[in-house]
């Protein structure tokens, strides 16, 4: 029925014709009676409704909203008659995909999601138009991205455009066209007392629950939970709103979301994208402070929920309105992509937080914002940051507690005193976060750019680290470079490129004098031949050979050991380690236990190796 009045009776005359000329209908299907055309065939339609009730003919309607009870009881109908079209299920949705003209048989399952998806979880009419718009076209492969993001096909943009303009041209009062679009200016969604708080702001809206319960239904729908949010048709309305309005009811949800006092993966989201878009700084910076202050399983799982923050882009400041605070949700962009594990966008986030600090106009700020990000920044598990820019963050913090030290800014000694006290003897906060870095690294390319970017430092500053991370992660000085190789074992991985990275660090770490490094280097070598390439000859040869250059160290000869264990040789690896028990490991007693229990294993092998040959009688001498 046509909302024009003319063409609305025309059509109503030709439906009486078929009607009176085929006794055999049993039900009758009047489709879009809205506007116009409702008012012209008001009369009408009820005394049709009540001549043919008798023959048992059913009359549905169909409309883009849910009609007035008065109008209801016009047709004689009660309020049980007006049902709410539900959303579709993937099951429905694939039903109507399959019904007729469908895709491939191994393409419905796709089309399926991906429909469900971009109709906002089914929504009908919707999904009957995009349905009916891909049937045309025959299924193009094409067409699977559209609707996922900013644009949409023409299909669904024709469907929401016709449904809006009769959707607001139905809204029964001025009242409730406001509120409307109050509702709609908000993020995501809103409860009863929500908009009820937005009612009341200036000009206020009289009657608003009368409103409210005007618009629940087609123009409001009712989500699980009691949640309410606008309908997919009418979503775009608030693009009638002036911007200063649109800010101020953002704002006006933002403070009270927070205001419930209960941040969870329902009102965290609501709270700070209404709050982001409102622009409004006092929320956000309390926002952070609550997010900030969680135990650390929480704060994961608070940062994941904000998730859509790793699109932002990093080229530009965040929140130029105020450039500190931008400052902060760039910090928080990070957490949330270290929190779903988004590698790229934290590196990229890391970059950007650092020079956006750097650009604030009040040094005590940008200190105190330092001493908080750039830990964070080295702590992440999931951060791809370039190994020489991990340094360099790390001798920034180290700066940065020597300048508070020196008590130029008293004001934030107290509140950063721990940087400089909550650590053993010889380490401080950049050693301790240099052994939170390269404990975390996994493949021998990374531990050749961590090696390559220690080259660069001044020898004191290099020293420092090593020292530190020896002392932090107690263990033998430069064994984190075991953590370049191991991995790729693990993995299945081929090592020779493993080997060619190792023995370009040990030429890089010669120019150190650090014999310590050289020791673990050497052994990582040896490990990979043995294990790794099963080159048991030359990974006894980087052994001779260390051994040669920088002595019998502990490490050398348990990893020379090992290798004649593995060749069966278990007499000599006994030999080597017995023969030095006395002098190996004195200086460390870890060495010194680990040398001894190896040549202990060794001579008992050995030992169990000399009673066989007993047992069978042959003379040990000629073995």
């Amino acid at each position: 029925m046509q909302d024009k009045p003319k063409a609305a009776l025309s059509a109503w005359r030709e439906l009486s014709r078929a009607i009176l000329r085929n006794a055999e209908i049993c039900g009758v299907v009047i489709d879009d009676l809205t506007g116009a055309a409702l008012d012209a065939l008001r009369s009408r339609l009820a005394a049709f409704v009540a001549s043919i009730a008798p023959r048992g003919i059913r009359v549905i309607v169909t409309s883009s909203y849910e009609p007035a009870a008065g109008r209801l009881a016009e047709l004689g109908a009660s309020s049980e008659a007006a049902i709410l079209a539900p959303y579709f299920t993937e099951e429905d949705v694939r039903a109507i995909i399959k019904d007729h003209d469908g895709p491939s048989s191994d393409m419905i399952e796709g089309w399926t999601r991906i429909i469900h998806l971009t109709t906002n979880g089914g929504h009908p009419l919707l999904v009957s138009a995009k349905v009916a718009s891909l049937r045309a076209r025959s299924w193009p492969e094409s067409a699977l991205a559209e609707d996922i993001g900013p644009t949409v096909s023409d299909s669904v943009r024709a469907t929401r455009d016709e449904a809006r303009r009769r959707l607001v041209d139905e809204i029964p009062s001025t009242d409730a066209r406001q509120l409307l679009r109050r509702v709609g200016s908000v993020f995501d969604r809103a409860d009863e007392r929500l908009v009820l708080e937005l009612a009341r702001d200036e000009p206020s809206i009289p009657n608003a629950s009368d409103a409210l319960a005007t618009l629940r239904g087609s123009w409001i729908e009712a989500m699980p939970g009691g949640d309410l949010r606008l309908s997919p048709l009418i979503a775009d309305i608030a693009t009638d709103v002036p911007e200063d309005e649109r800010l101020q009811y953002r704002r006006i949800a933002a403070e009270y979301w927070l205001g419930t006092r209960v941040l969870n993966q329902r009102t965290l989201p609501l709270c700070f994208w209404n709050a982001f878009w409102g622009k409004h700084s006092g929320v956000l910076a309390r926002l952070y402070q609550v997010i900030e202050t969680l135990p650390l399983d929480r704060l994961r799982s608070a940062a994941a929920l904000l998730s859509p923050m790793t699109l932002f882009r990093t080229d530009q400041s965040i929140y130029p309105e105020v450039p500190s605070l931008g400052a902060i949700l760039r910090l928080l962009q990070f957490e949330v992509a270290n929190a779903v594990e988004d590698d790229e966008a934290a590196g990229r986030a890391a970059s950007r937080v650092i020079t956006e600090i750097d650009e604030l106009d009040v040094p005590e700020l940008r200190l105190l914002q330092k001493s908080i990000a750039i830990p964070k920044l080295l702590l992440a598990e999931h951060a791809n940051i370039e190994p020489a820019k991990q340094l360099e963050l790390a001798l920034d913090v180290r700066a940065i507690v020597q300048e508070i030290a020196a008590e130029k800014y008293p004001e934030l000694s107290g509140a950063t005193a721990w940087l400089a006290t909550a650590f053993e003897p010889g380490v401080d906060l950049a050693g301790f976060l240099f052994a939170s870095v390269v404990t975390r690294i996994r493949n021998s390319s990374r531990m050749l750019q961590m090696i390559e970017a220690l080259d660069k430092l001044t020898e004191d500053d290099r020293n420092g680290f090593i020292d530190a991370a020896a002392i932090s992660l107690h263990l033998t000085a430069g064994s984190f470079v075991h953590s370049g190789w191991a991995r790729e074992q693990n993995d299945g991985l081929d090592l020779k490129p493993a080997l060619e990275r190792f023995n370009r660090m040990s030429e890089i770490a010669k120019r150190w004098g650090r014999k310590d490094i050289l020791t673990e280097l050497a052994c990582a070598r040896s490990v990979i031949l043995d294990e790794g390439l099963n080159n048991r000859a030359a990974a006894i040869a980087v052994v001779d050979g260390a051994v040669a250059e920088i002595g019998p160290a502990p490490a050398l000869l348990r990893q020379k050991a090992k290798v004649l264990g593995h060749s069966g040789d278990d007499l000599a690896a006994a030999k080597l380690l017995i023969s030095v028990e006395d002098s190996v490991g004195l200086d460390n007693d870890f060495d010194r236990a680990l040398a001894l229990r190896d040549g202990a294993i060794s001579a008992a092998r050995a030992r169990l190796f000399f009673d066989a040959i007993r047992l069978l009688s042959v003379r040990p001498e000629s073995s």
